[in-house]
């Protein structure tokens, strides 16, 4: 199996990627939205699996994949729960911003192995997805409350 990052790599990657868990617990704590929390909280489980030890095997594809649909989740909930100023303005340029990064990451990667600048770019990913779980759920669960 070949080795996606080491552990020295794959540390700082964990951490990012256990930021998920902070919007789960707000959704939970603060609005009662479990379904999303649930979701966050598996996504956040997946990757930092990955991540411990990140070998190309099921894990880095069950990662991968429970991403798009969370990516896809957020989006639905993201355009159905928050206002269309916001959604307009900052929510769709931080979508395309959040694509970017993750793809100049896997560009990174993949045309220069040697490089951690990679790192960076997807550690920015996962820290921009945190920041917008926020930002849907506070919406979400300000329409669930006036409900």
């Amino acid at each position: 199996m070949k080795r996606i990052a080491d552990w020295n790599t794959g540390k700082y990657l964990m951490f990012s990627s256990s930021l998920f868990l902070l919007p789960a617990v707000y959704a939970w704590y603060i609005f009662n939205l479990i379904q999303p929390s649930l979701i966050f909280i598996s996504a956040s489980l997946i990757s930092v699996n990955f991540w411990r030890d990140a070998v190309d095997d099921w894990r880095r594809y069950l990662d991968l994949y429970f991403a798009k649909f969370v990516g896809i989740y957020c989006t639905y909930i993201g355009i159905t729960s928050c206002p269309i100023i916001y959604t307009l303005f900052a929510g769709f340029p931080s979508l395309f911003i959040i694509i970017y990064l993750y793809n100049k990451a896997s560009e990174l990667y993949n045309n220069s192995e040697n490089s951690k600048v990679w790192i960076a770019y997807h550690m920015g990913f996962h820290l921009l997805v945190t920041i917008q779980l926020f930002i849907v759920i506070y919406y979400m669960g300000s329409n669930s409350l006036v409900k």
